[in-house]
C-alpha cells in the first residue's frame, strides 16, 4: 500500500519577505504519516517547507507555494505508483495576481527582493483552482487513485457542517472526507467525523491516532 500524504500550508508571496499564508503547522500529516507508516504503509509525505515533519524515517518532499504544490503532486502522481493520497494540506483559494502602488503603478509578485515602503497597497488576487478536483487526473496509469480530502471548519452548526462536506463531494472525484471542526480540537482531542463519497457518515474519532486507524481500515478495504 503505497500512499502520498499533503500537510501544511502554501505561501504566496507578494515580495521576497512578505506573503499570504495560513496557520496550518502540519502536525496532523506528520503524525498520520508515522501513524501509516507503522502499520506497513509505504508513505511519502508531501509538506509545506515550514512545517513539521516526522521524527521517524518517512520519504519527504516540499513545496511552498501553490503552484510548487500543484507541480509536485502531478510529478508524484503521474509515476501511476500510488494507491491513494490523503490531501491535508491547507491550500490558499487565492494567489497575489499583482500589487497596485498609491500612484496607480502595477508590480507583480516576486519572490525575490522586498517592496519600498508606500503608503498604501492593493493587493489585487486571483482565485485558485480547487486541486482536491485534479488529484484523479494527475494519475495517469495504474489502478484508481483513491482520494481523501480534509474539510475544516469553524462553526457550531452540525447543519453547516454537513454542507460543507457536501459542498467537497459535489465534483465527484473525493473517495472520503474527513471533516473536522476547529472549535472541537484541543491538546488532547481532535474530533473529526469521516464520510463516504456518497456523504454517508462513516465513523466518528476522537483522536489522530483513531482518525489514522480509520483511515488506514477503509484505503487497505478499497484494495483487497
Amino acid at each position: 500500500m503505497k500512499i502520498l500524504i499533503t500537510s501544511g500550508g502554501t505561501e504566496e508571496p507578494i515580495d521576497g519577505v512578505r506573503y499570504i499564508t495560513n496557520f496550518s503547522t502540519g502536525r496532523t500529516g506528520a503524525f498520520l504519516a508515522e501513524e501509516l507508516e507503522e502499520k506497513g504503509a509505504d508513505i511519502t509525505l508531501l509538506h509545506g517547507h515550514r512545517a513539521m515533519v516526522p521524527s521517524r524515517e518517512i520519504a519527504l518532499d516540499s513545496f511552498i507555494t501553490f503552484s510548487d504544490l500543484d507541480e509536485r503532486l502531478q510529478f508524484h502522481l503521474s509515476s501511476g505508483k500510488y494507491d491513494a493520497i490523503i490531501h491535508l494540506a491547507a491550500v490558499s483559494d487565492f494567489s497575489v495576481e499583482y500589487i497596485e502602488t498609491e500612484n496607480g503603478g502595477k508590480l507583480t509578485p516576486e519572490k525575490r527582493g522586498k517592496l519600498s515602503s508606500h503608503n498604501r497597497l492593493n493587493l489585487h488576487l486571483k482565485r485558485n483552482y480547487k486541486i482536491l478536483d485534479r488529484l484523479k487526473t494527475y494519475q495517469k496509469s495504474g489502478k484508481g487513485l483513491i482520494v481523501t480530502g480534509f474539510k475544516l471548519t469553524d462553526t457550531d452548526s452540525e447543519e453547516e457542517m454537513k454542507e460543507a462536506v457536501q459542498k467537497l463531494l459535489k465534483s465527484g472525484k473525493v473517495d472520503y472526507v474527513v471533516q473536522n471542526n476547529l472549535r472541537d480540537i484541543t491538546k488532547e482531542k481532535h474530533e473529526a467525523k469521516i464520510y463516504s463519497a456518497h456523504g454517508n457518515l462513516l465513523f466518528r474519532t476522537e483522536t489522530k491516532r483513531e482518525m489514522a486507524e480509520k483511515l488506514f481500515s477503509l484505503i487497505q478495504g478499497e484494495l483487497e
